[in-house]
């Protein structure tokens, strides 16, 4: 099995590539629905809504005007999640979705940081680059 080191990935907005990125955290869901009666002796479940989200921590780049300019509380981007980097092969999770939350923080001992919250609208397709 090959493994994917977490430093050759990346997140685009649309085909602009997100600066200054620390990491980023991506979370598919399935609801279920309890469909199970008085008599059964183990609970039967369904399959219900899929949603997706997630995060993104970045240092802050005031330069970064396709990038972190772009996610903007309440907007609805593109995102493209490139875990193992953009080359041919490999796997990309890629939707829209809305950004729901933007906190920045600094330290007299470090780079002033941005993270960013996001909830899907729609699928999050799995696609192989070619």
């Amino acid at each position: 099995m090959s493994k994917i080191r977490g430093r050759d990935g990346t997140v685009k907005i649309a085909a602009a590539t997100i600066a200054e990125i620390r990491d980023w955290s991506l979370e598919r869901n399935a609801a279920t629905s309890d469909g199970t009666t008085i008599n059964d002796e183990w609970a039967q479940k369904d399959v219900g809504i899929k949603s997706w989200g997630g995060s993104l921590n970045c240092f802050q780049d005031e330069d970064d005007s396709t990038g972190q300019a772009a996610l903007e509380v309440g907007e609805t981007v593109t995102l493209n999640f490139y875990p193992g980097g953009d080359n041919a092969g490999l796997i990309e999770r890629q939707g829209s979705a809305i950004v729901t939350s933007i906190s920045e923080k600094g330290s007299n001992e470090g780079f002033v940081e941005r993270s960013f919250t996001f909830e899907g609208t729609g699928p999050l397709a799995k696609i192989t680059i070619s």
